[in-house]
C-alpha cells in the first residue's frame, strides 16, 4: 500500500495530475492515500460497491466489515468507551479488573443504563455490536439480570484483560483525558432530553478532579462511589 508521500512523489514525476475513473479507481485512490475513513450513498448502486470492493481488498491484510447503520454503530462504541474508560481511570485498574470488584461491575452498570436512556431519548435503537453486544443485555433489574450482565461483561472483557484504556493512560502520563467528549458530550445532550444521569455526573466530576490533583485514582475511591451511589 503506498503512502500519500508516495502517491505525491508519483504525480511530481509525472508532472501532470490524472484524471481516474470508475469505482475500481476510487478504490485504488482510497488506499494510495491512506484513507481512514471512507462513505457511500447508500441508495447508489455504483456508490455502495465501492465499501464491497474496499472489504475485498483489505480482509486479505485484516478483518474488516462495512456498516449500514453508522450512526448507531458509532453511538454504541462511544458507549462502551464512556463505561470502560472513566472506571479503570478512577479505579487505576487495567481491563480486565473491571469484573473482579463489586463496585465497578456496579458503576459500569449504572452508568451504561443512564447513557443508553440518553439513547432512548434520541428515538434510536442499538443493534448487536461485534456480534457480541445487545445493550440491553446490560440492563441490571434483579438478581438473574445482573447474572447476565456481569457474564457478557466478563465475556467481553477477558480477552483484553490487561489493556490499560486511554483515558488511563493519558492519567498516567500527567494529560488531560478526553472525559469531556465522551460521558462529558453524553451528559450533555441527556441535559437539553432532560434524561436524569446523576451517575455520569460524579464519574465526570471525580475524573476532572484526578485530572487536577484532587483525587487519587484508586480502587477505594471506586468503593467510595458506589456506597455514595447506594446511600442517595
Amino acid at each position: 500500500m503506498a503512502s500519500t508521500s508516495r502517491v505525491q512523489e508519483i504525480i511530481e514525476k509525472t508532472q501532470k495530475k490524472q484524471l481516474m475513473l470508475g469505482n475500481k479507481a476510487v478504490v485504488q485512490g482510497l488506499l494510495e492515500a491512506n484513507v481512514g475513513f471512507a462513505a457511500a450513498y447508500p441508495g447508489t448502486q455504483e456508490s455502495s460497491d465501492v465499501p464491497s470492493s474496499l472489504v475485498k481488498l483489505l480482509s486479505y491484510i485484516s478483518p474488516i466489515e462495512v456498516s449500514n447503520h453508522i450512526t448507531e454503530d458509532v453511538w454504541m462504541k462511544v458507549l462502551i468507551n464512556s463505561t470502560i474508560n472513566p472506571i479503570c481511570t478512577i479505579g487505576k485498574i487495567p481491563l480486565g479488573e473491571i469484573t473482579k470488584f463489586k463496585p465497578s461491575v456496579f458503576l459500569s452498570l449504572w452508568i451504561w443504563r443512564e447513557l443508553t436512556n440518553v439513547v432512548d431519548a434520541l428515538g434510536m435503537k442499538l443493534g448487536l455490536y461485534l456480534g457480541q453486544l445487545y445493550p440491553e443485555v446490560l440492563y441490571s433489574f434483579d438478581i438473574i439480570s445482573y447474572g447476565v450482565a456481569f457474564t457478557v461483561m466478563r465475556k467481553m472483557f477477558s480477552p483484553h484483560k490487561d489493556a490499560i484504556p486511554s483515558m488511563l493512560q493519558d492519567v498516567i502520563n500527567g494529560r488531560k483525558t478526553e472525559i469531556d467528549f465522551l460521558n462529558g458530550r453524553v451528559y450533555a445532550i441527556g441535559q437539553e432530553l432532560n434524561v436524569d444521569m446523576p451517575v455520569n455526573k460524579l464519574i465526570i466530576d471525580t475524573v476532572k478532579q484526578i485530572e487536577n490533583g484532587e483525587k487519587t485514582p484508586s480502587k477505594g475511591l471506586l468503593t467510595k462511589l458506589y456506597r455514595q451511589i447506594v446511600l442517595q
